[in-house]
C-alpha cells in the first residue's frame, strides 16, 4: 500500500512543538506540507481517512491560492492564513 503522504512535499507531523500554554503538541495532531492542493482524489481521501485530516490552514499567499486553488482537499474546512511577507 502506498503512503498517504507519498508525493507530498516536506511532510512532516509537528508533534512534540511547545504550546503557549507550556503543552506540546500531541501525536497525530499537527501536519504541515507543501501543495496538498495537488494531491489526486485518492490521494487526498487518504490523508483524510487515515491520518485524520480535517482542517486545512492555509499558509499560501492569495495570488496563490487563487492560481492553484484548493484541489481535492477543498471540501474541508479551510482557514486562510496568508504569510506577511510578500516572497
Amino acid at each position: 500500500m502506498v503512503s498517504p503522504t507519498a508525493g507530498l512535499l516536506h511532510f512532516r507531523e509537528v508533534a512534540g512543538l511547545p504550546t503557549p500554554d507550556g503543552r506540546r503538541v500531541r501525536r497525530g495532531q499537527l501536519f504541515r506540507s507543501d501543495t496538498p492542493q495537488f494531491r489526486n482524489a485518492a490521494g487526498a481521501r487518504h490523508l483524510v481517512d487515515e491520518l485524520g485530516i480535517r482542517t486545512v490552514l492555509d499558509l499560501r499567499l492569495q495570488h496563490e491560492v487563487e492560481r492553484e486553488g484548493r484541489g481535492e482537499l477543498a471540501a474541508l474546512p479551510h482557514r486562510h492564513l496568508p504569510s506577511n511577507s510578500a516572497t
